[in-house]
């Protein structure tokens, strides 16, 4: 079961984000029983079968030219991007859960 995160503290976790600590920030909500970061950072280091997975499917699908004629290998610094937006939509996503159920925390993950 998940710990109850203040708004407070995921607003602290911002930081973490700004600094480029993805593993960092998924590894604190896991800690605190998020489990969509178990998975998530996996994707962030690339060192499980899933995250592996997920990592090359999006390189499979940049080089296919699924993302246009032009398709070309997606760059480390284009992957580290969409890692922190992919973290950054995470938490947003959970502050305005807090925000809209007035109880200014999250009491659960994402489902």
């Amino acid at each position: 079961m998940a710990n109850t995160l203040s708004i407070e503290v995921l607003n602290s976790y911002k930081l973490l984000l700004g600094a480029g600590k993805i593993s960092d920030f998924y590894n604190a909500m896991l800690e605190n029983g998020y489990a969509y970061a178990g998975w998530a950072v996996g994707v962030a280091e690339g060192d499980t079968i899933a995250g592996r997975a997920a990592l090359d499917f999006l390189n499979d699908s940049a080089m296919l030219g699924a993302i246009g004629a032009n398709a070309e290998a997606l760059s480390s610094d284009v992957i580290e991007n969409i890692k922190i937006d992919m973290a950054q939509a995470y938490l947003d996503t959970l502050i305005i859960i807090a925000v809209i159920k007035g109880v200014r925390a999250v009491l659960s993950d994402l489902y």
